[in-house]
């Protein structure tokens, strides 16, 4: 009860910080500097989500050209700074302007510094293809941006509170009321586009955007495990990864490499502490690039509901995800119509509690799995991972 009530104070704050801060932006002429006339129309596309989200988006935003020509509209991309790797000399784009989620909101001069590049773009059309739109972050952009128009979903309520979206829904210029059953992101992504006026782009499998050099770390056939998830709900128990890298190692021979960010480097060391089989900790140790150079020439990916999987994929590489039913069909599994030969096998049991949208109704530690991972054996993912090899 206190972290709810916390957490609403934090956002009456903010929200009021920015209506101030914006009220000083249009009223101070000396307060933003603006950019330099361009002769093109800025497009600002705002991707503020996570990797694995953006990653799905890539089809979809390559294909903006169609709609948008770079002849005529100058590309900024306004997106997590974790994922601007991802678009490093794209082709469509003039700036990006990187944004570290954390302090956006709780640094409020990192704040400041963010809205001003918004603001300085005028006459602009502004896109935000986030389904699950978010109050404090990417509404809040929108917000500030002096786009004549600007585009976005009317979205679900996973993110954002009724009042919230009532709030911010006047801040957009038009809203897509999208089809209210579960689709799978590419679709989602798909009808954004449908709506800005691309009614033939149909919705594929991602290619991978960085260049690979396929650089073997071993010269002998290895696999991966990524333990980390954005939420320690969708972690599978470094008890259970122990295990079946015993496994693996056992059948197979095989050496792991266990991959993920800097902040994740205590599962790599519990895992490890213990296996019995060679592993690898390369934990906070790759950039993105090189983190998907090594994907690119493992056997197999073991990993949990992370941005890894939707790699692996985009690199034509199998793999096996741990999932639980927070947001059923919604990025796993990958619908059979992609045909797609190396699509993610799913490992998941399928509770009546399933699209819980993480109000998990079993009782679960704040550092613990959800049940429903939690449940998943070692066993039913070596299942799995023997159709494979």
């Amino acid at each position: 009860m206190f972290s709810v009530m916390k957490k609403s104070i934090s956002l009456i704050r903010l929200y009021c910080f920015d209506t101030l801060l914006l009220f000083i932006f249009k009223h101070c002429s000396s307060a933003v500097k603006p950019n330099k006339p361009i002769a093109k129309t800025p497009l600002l596309i705002v991707r503020l989500d996570a990797l694995g989200d953006t990653v799905l988006w890539l089809d979809a935003f390559n294909s903006l050209i169609e709609r948008y020509p770079a002849e005529e509209y100058e590309y900024i991309l306004i997106c997590n700074e974790y994922c601007s790797e991802l678009f490093t000399n794209h082709r469509l784009l003039s700036r990006i302007i990187p944004v570290n989620r954390s302090k956006f909101v709780h640094h409020l001069s990192y704040r400041i510094k963010i809205f001003k590049s918004i603001f300085a773009f005028e006459s602009a059309i502004l896109l935000n293809p986030m389904y699950s739109r978010e109050f404090l972050y990417s509404d809040a952009v929108v917000r500030f941006s002096r786009a004549a128009v600007k585009i976005g979903f009317c979205g679900d309520l996973n993110n954002i509170s009724s009042m919230e979206r009532k709030i911010s829904n006047k801040w957009y210029t038009h809203l897509i009321e999208s089809r209210i059953e579960t689709m799978m992101e590419l679709d989602r992504n798909a009808e954004f586009n449908h709506f800005i006026g691309l009614p033939s782009f149909t919705s594929g499998i991602p290619e991978w955007p960085l260049p690979i050099t396929r650089h073997k770390l071993l010269q002998n056939p290895y696999y991966i495990i990524f333990p980390g998830s954005s939420r320690d709900i969708k972690k599978w128990p470094t008890s259970s990864f122990a295990e079946i890298t015993n496994l693996i190692y056992q059948k197979t021979g095989m050496t792991g490499l266990i991959c993920g960010g800097d902040e994740e480097k205590h599962l790599a060391g519990q895992i490890m502490k213990r296996s019995t089989s060679p592993l690898i900790d390369k934990m906070g140790q790759t950039s993105l690039e090189q983190v998907a150079d090594l994907i690119s020439s493992c056997s197999f990916l073991v990993t949990n509901d992370s941005s890894a999987v939707h790699i692996a994929v985009s690199l034509n590489i199998p793999s096996i995800c741990i999932v639980g039913g927070f947001h059923p069909a919604r990025f796993l599994p990958y619908p059979d119509k992609f045909g797609n030969s190396r699509l993610p096998i799913v490992v998941q049991k399928k509770w009546e509690c399933f699209g819980c949208n993480w109000s998990c109704i079993y009782p679960t530690a704040s550092d613990a799995p959800a049940a429903c991972i939690k449940e998943i054996t070692v066993k039913e993912v070596w299942d799995q991972i023997k159709s494979i090899i």
